[in-house]
């Protein structure tokens, strides 16, 4: 029997961060450009919508944990954030290559801070507003893993409504 170390809280959140985004990016690889605003139903979220929320939640959960200003600005919060009204008029939101450049960074800038973060850091006191979203760094990042997971279960659905084949390969 040999003698092993569990992972630290650091390579769990970033393992989390990286493997939900895998998946999204799996959903995402043969996803039409054209199907961007697509929804089946009107209680849907279109993917546009999805990848620009998951973006700007990255940025809220990591604007909360360091106190620093939330750099998605105004225009994408009014698009993105929670409870926004959705459209199917693309002039309604930055274009997809944007989106996806914003999805990116915010989430290396996650993996940043989850990367170089002592323990400590991650499980000190954290002021969510009154919220009650989360009590520390390591919550708030283990909630956004699950958030990312929740809206690429949408993404799922919007594939089986475009007849798309399953993203994940058996095996």
């Amino acid at each position: 029997m040999t003698n092993s170390t569990p992972p630290s809280n650091q390579s769990i959140l970033s393992n989390g961060l990286n493997w939900s985004r895998q998946c999204l990016h799996d959903l995402l690889k043969d996803f039409p450009d054209d199907k961007m605003l697509f929804r089946s139903t009107p209680a849907d979220c279109h993917a546009l919508w999805i990848l620009g929320h998951i973006a700007l939640s990255d940025a809220w959960v990591l604007s909360m944990i360091t106190g620093n200003e939330n750099p998605m600005g105004e225009a994408f919060g009014k698009a993105f954030g929670y409870q926004t009204d959705l459209t199917e008029d693309a002039d309604d939101y930055p274009a997809f290559a944007e989106v996806q450049t914003a999805l990116d960074e915010q989430r290396q800038r996650l993996l940043d801070w989850v990367n170089t973060a002592t323990d400590e850091q991650l499980h000190a006191p954290l002021d969510d507003g009154g919220i009650g979203f989360a009590n520390s760094p390591f919550e708030a990042i283990h909630k956004e893993i699950w958030h990312e997971g929740w809206h690429s279960g949408q993404l799922s659905t919007l594939r089986r409504a475009l007849g798309l084949g399953p993203a994940f390969a058996a095996g």
